[in-house]
């Protein structure tokens, strides 16, 4: 996500590239969903300020903002699935929302769906209360990011089930795929396994 904000903050606000750090920031401490800390510009720069007090300073950086959370938030949903448990409706009461898994059935094309659970800089370490007593994390290290899943199954409509009752602790849990061990779009294992 960091990295998505600097190129829009480059391309998009025509501002200097500094570069992406990482930090152990108390502000991001414990965020349950991925959580970037944006520096604007700098107020002890002259020429920076200056930009920053303008209307179009602030626009162009807000627009900015906007393009990397919209193009972090597309690549996340082109290779997940969010799958609603219930909506609440205006009147509290609860409508459940069905999931058609009539045709969903095992296959043998290497692809596994998991439920992500995590992701995280730094490694947590089994058994954490970050995993909120689940059992048997998989722990996966993709450029340098810790990621953390629960379950495995070839089935989709089995993985579904997985997902709301992971829910129910980790509320953001979504839906992966990956084939012969290397994580791909969702959208492809579906159309792979006949599932679309």
């Amino acid at each position: 996500m960091a990295k998505i904000v600097q190129d829009q903050f480059r391309t998009r606000a025509g501002r200097k590239d500094r570069g992406v750090r990482q930090a152990g920031l108390v502000v991001l401490w414990n965020a349950t969903m991925p959580a970037i800390l944006v520096e604007t510009g700098f107020i002890s720069n002259p020429t920076e300020e200056k930009y920053l007090m303008t209307d179009y300073g602030q626009s162009i950086i807000a627009s900015a903002i906007f393009r990397a959370f919209r193009d972090y938030k597309n690549l996340i949903e082109k290779n997940s699935k969010y799958v609603p448990v219930s909506v609440q409706k205006s009147n509290t009461k609860k409508q459940n929302i069905s999931v058609n898994t009539a045709n969903y059935t095992k296959t043998e094309t290497g692809i596994i769906f998991r439920v992500q659970i995590k992701s995280s800089i730094n490694r947590i370490p089994a058994g954490s209360s970050e995993f909120k007593g689940l059992k048997n994390i998989k722990e996966i290290n993709y450029k340098g990011i810790y990621k953390y899943y629960y379950g495995a199954t070839d089935s989709f409509s089995e993985v579904l089930k997985i997902q709301t009752e992971v829910r129910k602790k980790i509320p953001d849990a979504f839906v992966v795929s990956f084939k012969n061990g290397k994580r791909i779009p969702l959208d492809q294992a579906l159309k792979e396994t006949g599932r679309r």
